[in-house]
């Protein structure tokens, strides 16, 4: 576990999500996600944004794109 008791990988999302955001200023698509974290498939997203979801570091809409929103910066 890192700073915030966030796994690695969790740390790693963040860091894109928020990096993202920055960049663009609108956030990333689960599957962009998914290629910036080199993971295979957006079920390991859908896992890592539920957790940082229950854990209140991001929020979104369900069932719309691009709707994931950082609530807890620098995690």
């Amino acid at each position: 576990m890192t700073q915030h008791g966030l796994t690695k990988q969790q740390r790693e999302a963040m860091d894109f999500i928020e990096g993202y955001i920055e960049d663009r200023g609108y956030s990333p698509t689960y599957r962009e996600i998914a290629k910036g974290l080199g993971l295979s498939s957006t079920s390991s997203v859908h896992r890592l944004m539920r957790h940082l979801t229950e854990r209140g570091f991001v929020s979104h809409l369900p069932s719309k794109a691009r709707s994931i929103v950082v609530v807890v910066q620098d995690a």
